[in-house]
């Protein structure tokens, strides 16, 4: 059994999805540059997760990933998604305080880029392991 997308929904999606992983990898590397001075190592964590979100933006692109596929990328990739998603809640919550007192187009624009991040980390944690999962028990179902 086989589900596939129209080609037009196909590459749509695609796109949006590397769009999305491309404001997470600015985002994150903002993040860096702010937690530097205040928290070291969650911003090395967010440096770390913005790579990680350069990957996805690379596999979107190319469909293959920078760096092989064992347990422990695998294992890093999650935790790394994670931190991306604990950033989106961060600035969800953020921009939802403020608008409320400031409701200026600047705080539209942080909720569009939350929601940038949610969906970014949220697919890859799903759709990722759910694409793996299928291939290997040999019925091959294409997402995007």
């Amino acid at each position: 059994m086989s589900i596939s997308h129209s080609s037009w929904t196909r590459r749509f999606l695609t796109t949006f999805d590397a769009v999305c992983d491309g404001f997470a990898f600015w985002m994150l590397l903002l993040c860096f540059a702010f937690f530097l001075p205040i928290n070291p190592v969650f911003a090395i964590l967010c440096l770390l997760s913005a790579f990680d979100q350069f990957d996805d933006v690379y596999y979107d692109i190319y469909g293959r990933h920078l760096y092989p596929s064992k347990a422990i990328y695998e294992f890093c990739n999650i935790i790394l998604e994670l931190v991306c998603l604990l950033v989106a809640i961060g600035l969800e919550v953020f921009t939802s305080i403020y608008f409320f007192y400031f409701p200026t187009p600047f705080w539209l624009v942080a909720h569009v880029l939350a929601f940038c991040l949610v969906w970014s980390s949220v697919r890859d944690l799903f759709m990722r392991y759910r694409r793996k999962r299928q291939v290997r028990s040999g019925i091959e179902i294409s997402y995007v």
